[in-house]
């Protein structure tokens, strides 16, 4: 299965799902400042599914129609949102 994470994705997370053999892609690696329409783009060209924190992907596929191959919007029990780009979630 292949996975694009949105670049809000938090970084430990990120590593964790390397390193359970999941081919990944972060946009925080490649274009952390991408709009979510460019974001959705790439993952419709990689055939991969998005994983996200942001509820505005939801907006474009249900409300606007925009093909996807999959859109996974991550809400982790018990685990705050981080207001800053670094999580210091371990996992």
């Amino acid at each position: 299965m292949r996975l694009l994470c949105d670049a809000d994705v938090d970084a430990p997370l990120v590593q964790h799902l390397r390193d359970a053999g999941h081919e990944l892609l972060y946009m925080a690696e490649i274009e952390p400042r991408a709009e979510d329409a460019q974001v959705l783009d790439l993952a419709n060209q990689l055939k991969a599914i998005l994983l996200t924190r942001d509820k505005g992907f939801g907006q474009m596929v249900f409300r606007q129609g925009r093909p996807f191959h999959g859109v996974l919007l991550l809400r982790l029990a018990g685990v705050p949102m981080p207001k800053r780009k670094e999580c210091h979630l371990r996992l």
